[in-house]
């Protein structure tokens, strides 16, 4: 059933499922924001966010800033 993975997948990874994809949506936003030429709203459609206003409040919600302000400023880092 769907509860049984829950539990079991929250026992053998430490977290929740969703909390495990939020976290892996996380790692690829960062690294196409700061690695591809894409548009915001590219990359947010190719990680599932049909709306690119919800790819950039996830984004800001997880970062603390947007994804522009952060591809700014990794740009300017290197």
């Amino acid at each position: 059933s769907r509860a049984h993975f829950f539990r079991l997948f929250e026992s053998s990874i430490g977290v929740p499922p969703r909390v495990y994809l939020n976290v892996m949506r996380l790692e690829r936003a960062v690294d196409a924001v700061v690695n591809d030429n894409a548009n915001v709203a590219e990359i947010g459609a190719r990680l599932g966010f049909d709306v690119p206003a919800h790819f950039t409040r996830f984004f800001r919600n997880h970062t603390g800033v947007s994804p522009r302000e952060f591809r700014s400023v990794a740009r300017l880092a290197n």
